[in-house]
């Protein structure tokens, strides 16, 4: 891992995790889970391949763990936000929620220094963490997990 990554990983385990550990959520970057009597909330990070960047996508599994396409089985204490398929699981973005979004979050763009970049792009998600609760609860929950035909 590059050192600018290893002080992103560091600003959302100071910024973000405590917020995700207070909603309930356990596990450890990148993938959090939070197990309900009915469903499993997901979160997860991906990072850019070539660095500076990542995403927050949001997913939800069934109580009993998730199906995936080709018929692997899931247990819900093992079950990541990428297992589910990519229609149903939205990325976070300052401008909502939106289906088909393609927000990343940046931390190697602009002036200001590696730390404040990181700082900033740290809070940017934490301020999305509510999109992510409405999102959980604005649906029955096999609209959020059912796997395309």
């Amino acid at each position: 891992m590059n050192g600018e990554r290893a002080q992103m990983e560091a600003a959302l385990r100071a910024v973000v995790v405590p917020l995700l550990r207070q909603l309930g959520f356990r596990g450890s970057l990148p993938h959090f889970r939070r197990v309900t009597t009915d469903s499993v909330d997901l979160i997860s990070f991906q990072y850019d391949r070539s660095g500076g960047g990542f995403v927050v996508e949001v997913a939800r599994g069934g109580a009993s763990g998730y199906t995936n396409s080709w018929g692997k089985s899931i247990p819900p204490e093992k079950l990541t936000a990428p297992d589910v398929h990519p229609h149903f699981r939205p990325r976070l973005s300052p401008q909502g929620i939106a289906p088909g979004s393609d927000h990343w979050f940046r931390f190697d763009l602009g002036t200001h220094s590696l730390s404040e970049r990181v700082n900033r792009a740290a809070q940017a998600v934490a301020s999305c963490l509510p999109q992510a609760e409405q999102w959980w609860n604005s649906a029955a929950p096999q609209e959020r997990f059912l796997p395309l035909p």
